[in-house]
């Protein structure tokens, strides 16, 4: 299959360049000297292409060459045939080099735009889970430690809820690309099961992370109650096998009391981890 020939924004822009000097220099030289007609339909044609939506400078296009030929064919004008050729295809000529700049110019405008979105997304989501990363929970909780400092009021406590997926790692070196899918799965399982105003991260590893503004212990309890539940129906499939998957889950209340103790993400989630080791610990004693 040939492929077909695109004209660069750069030689458009050179080759309208271009067209402009030979016409205007042109029209010098001619027996009769059109140079102030030829300029003002060579500024007309450059700046009309560039500002009138391309369908408008289509039927311009089409009507300015039409209008041309017609009083080229009756009109009684003292210039030579070929200058009056030059005069009616200059100014659908400006259109359309100047339409066809505008429109490489809004495609790379385009191009460019919907680069910097897919690489802003990139940045704040998992590619795997469809979740927001590690460092937009951090700056989630910051905002959230931040506002709950500055209120001091006892209803602006917030919940944090580490869930980890049991053996992760021994999972993914058996098949990735089922841990891969177990893990999406994972993640729209824990965003069916949670309070909207919830928000799910996750951290990598097998952990997944869920902040919101539960204040009720019971209240959260029973959330995770009914994610863990969902979840645990998770099967990891292999070409031998089916195995059911297990989680640990941990949370906490942040409190007006306690803030001061978890005031750093990171000393949150160092706080979650350690309760699910001693879970682990308690489950072998």
């Amino acid at each position: 299959m040939r492929r077909k020939y695109r004209l660069s924004l750069e030689r458009a822009i050179a080759l309208l360049i271009a067209i402009i000097i030979l016409l205007l220099v042109g029209s010098i030289d001619m027996p009769i000297n059109i140079f102030y007609p030829m300029a003002a339909l060579c500024l007309v044609g450059s700046i009309v292409g560039l500002f009138l939506p391309s369908i408008l400078t289509t039927w311009l296009i089409i009507f300015s060459f039409i209008i041309g030929v017609f009083m080229v064919i009756i009109g009684y004008i003292l210039i030579p045939i070929w200058e009056r050729t030059i005069v009616v295809i200059a100014l659908p000529l400006m259109l359309g080099l100047s339409s066809l700049i505008k429109i490489r110019a809004g495609s790379i405008a385009s191009a460019k735009l919907s680069k910097d979105q897919i690489i802003k997304y990139s940045n704040e989501r998992d590619v795997t889970t469809n979740l927001w990363n590690t460092q937009e929970a951090e700056d989630f909780y910051n905002k959230c430690i931040d506002f709950l400092k500055q209120t001091k009021i006892p209803a602006a406590e917030f919940s944090a809820t580490l869930i980890y997926w049991s053996h992760s790692e021994q999972y993914h070196q058996i098949d990735a690309d089922e841990t891969a899918t177990v893990l999406k799965k994972i993640g729209q399982q824990l965003r069916n099961t949670r309070v909207p105003s919830e928000r799910v991260f996750y951290l990598e590893e097998g952990y997944f992370l869920v902040l919101g503004s539960i204040n009720s212990k019971i209240v959260l309890n029973k959330l995770n109650e009914r994610s863990m539940e969902t979840m645990e129906k998770t099967a990891f499939h292999t070409d031998e096998s089916e195995t059911k998957i297990q989680f640990q889950c941990s949370d906490l209340i942040i409190t007006n009391e306690n803030v001061d103790k978890y005031k750093d993400f990171k000393q949150l989630t160092k706080k979650l981890v350690r309760e699910h080791e001693m879970e682990i610990i308690r489950e072998y004693q």
